[in-house]
């Protein structure tokens, strides 16, 4: 095994030393391409849990880049590193068919809906193909199938769990930078902003749904491990990313946090339920202290002014028709759905514009856009009815598999590992009933981690 890793190794590094001299004799673009190109490939091979920490790091960065004019090609080059992935994955099982145990294990009730999204997916794209739509306006979407790559490459090439340690911590890592630039530059140089009771506050550390899913992951490691340092890193991490949750004023995600805690209380034993209780209410007793507290500091710090926030925030939730943005959805919905009806079978391509009514803005109030506040009419709109199906069939699915798993696994770490992974699954799920959490490019990637996890660890369980 090792004398072939150092064939490889050395295959990969004259592919790219010619690479790069074709850069410099002939064409720079192409030879960068074909360089950039050769390095995924030798990663996927030879370190694969590198390339997935590689990309996985797009996800906690991406909501900081969002306005940058260059978003769409780096999300288009993702794209392209996926399809490769994706590849890759399929050369390697074709090889590896006579070893069962080289291929991952997902059940034939994670994989055929699997199956059906991914062939549903190609046909969308052949749609947009065929009403000459740009590249950019459906190139970066073929994210929606990176979940499949980065999901084989997981369950298919990691050589060990730890490389699944490795690819958390890289995670972890990274969403913690990327909460706390987004608290320095939203702060002092771009402030974000949504509006509650008439004040301009700033939107600070979101993150993208990295910051939800290391959150809900946190949680049950926190409630349930054993191990004083393992619980005590989670315990700190669940604080940290639950005040990240709730500062960056997401209300999708703040109903995904709920679902997501609701669902891990369910599923506990009667023995861990009253575990996790405990924790519940010395939580709510730490809020009702800081709330009391509050109302004794001067109400202009943005500190203490938070539980009114919060708590004005969180009431829009129940009267929307008064709040703006939430009748922006409904604007942004309801345009959708007209598209929707056009073509309800087989859907109308990857890359659909909608153009609806923004309410929260007075200025250029017509919108025009292709992503859409909830992933699973955003579903429906771009792959058509056999898309929705298959993208709920394959999330209801993939809880049943990974509680599966998680009850089957002896290793204590794993086990709390598999249903961490399902839990912020739910919490996703959740949150794209009014959030893209499901469908935005480059947020999938996160799902495939989740899904290629839980099929590592059933595919290694101990």
């Amino acid at each position: 095994m090792e004398r072939k890793n150092n064939l490889l190794t050395t295959f990969f590094l004259i592919a790219i030393a010619v690479s790069i001299g074709y850069v410099i004799l002939m064409d720079p673009f192409s030879g960068l391409m074909i360089a950039g190109g050769i390095i995924v490939l030798m990663l996927a091979v030879l370190a694969p849990w590198i390339l997935v920490s590689m990309l996985l790091a797009f996800t906690p960065f991406q909501i900081l880049w969002f306005n940058s004019s260059g978003i769409a090609f780096l999300e288009v080059v993702y794209s392209g590193i996926f399809v490769l992935l994706l590849t890759c994955w399929m050369i390697k099982s074709i090889s590896d068919l006579a070893i069962k145990d080289e291929l991952p294990k997902l059940g034939s009730a994670t994989l055929f809906p699997l199956a059906l999204f991914f062939v549903v997916t190609l046909y969308s794209v052949f749609i947009a193909i065929s009403k000459d739509r740009p590249l950019l306006a459906w190139g970066s979407h073929l994210n929606l199938i990176s979940f499949y790559a980065i999901c084989f490459v997981i369950a298919g090439y990691l050589r060990s769990l730890k490389d699944l340690n490795r690819i958390f911590i890289v995670l972890f890592i990274f969403t913690l930078i990327a909460v706390v630039r987004g608290v320095f530059y939203n702060l002092a140089v771009d402030p974000k902003t949504v509006y509650i009771g008439g004040s301009a506050i700033p939107r600070i550390a979101r993150a993208s749904s990295a910051g939800l899913v290391i959150f809900m992951m946190s949680i049950p490691f926190a409630v349930l491990s054993k191990d004083n340092k393992v619980k005590i890193f989670y315990v700190l991490s669940t604080l940290f990313f639950g005040i990240q949750q709730v500062v960056a004023f997401v209300r999708s995600r703040w109903l995904g946090s709920i679902a997501g805690i609701i669902f891990l209380f369910l599923v506990l034993t009667p023995m861990r339920k009253m575990r996790f209780l405990k924790y519940i209410l010395i939580v709510l007793l730490l809020v009702c202290i800081y709330i009391e507290a509050s109302s004794f500091f001067p109400y202009e710090n943005l500190l203490f002014r938070l539980p009114y926030l919060i708590s004005e925030r969180f009431s829009t939730i129940l009267r929307p028709s008064e709040e703006p943005t939430a009748v922006t959805r409904f604007s942004e919905w309801k345009a959708a759905i007209e598209k929707i009806r056009q073509h309800p079978i087989m859907g109308n391509g990857l890359g659909t514009q909608v153009s609806y009514i923004r309410y929260d803005r007075a200025k250029m109030p017509i919108d025009t856009s292709v992503y859409i506040h909830n992933s699973y009419l955003f579903y429906y709109l771009n792959t058509g009815l056999f898309g929705l199906i298959a993208i709920l069939w394959f999330s209801v699915a993939f809880i049943f598999y990974g509680l599966k798993v998680c009850k089957a696994t002896k290793n204590e770490y794993y086990s709390i590992f598999a249903l961490s992974c399902v839990v912020a699954f739910v919490a996703l799920s959740a949150a794209s009933f009014t959030g893209p959490e499901l469908s935005f490019p480059g947020r999938t990637i996160v799902i495939g981690f989740l899904v290629g996890a839980v099929a590592l660890i059933d595919k290694h369980k101990t």
